[in-house]
């Protein structure tokens, strides 16, 4: 089990390079790995061993995600397109 996971039902993943996504039942959206380029979403290019839920996402339920090379999607059913890392 994964701690910073508790209580939530992780319904989708996805693997980039060396980062993840993990989305979760409630809409909620956890990045983890490596930021080197900022694809994990938290506005720097901290690494982060453990799933943490990107706070710019919060309150609003993401739909769906991918994890690319270093870069990371999020499209949150407000009907937006959100992005993050090197677009190169």
């Amino acid at each position: 089990a994964v701690a910073a996971l508790a209580g939530e039902r992780v319904v989708a993943v996805s693997a980039g390079l060396a980062h993840s996504l993990a989305a979760t039942a409630a809409g909620r959206l956890f990045s983890f790995g490596w930021a080197d380029d900022g694809q994990l979403g938290h506005g720097d290019r901290q690494r982060r061993p453990a799933p943490t839920a990107i706070a710019a996402l919060a309150g609003e339920a993401v739909a769906a995600e991918s994890a690319g090379l270093a870069h990371s999607l999020a499209a949150p059913a407000a009907g937006r397109a959100v992005a993050g890392g090197r677009a190169d």
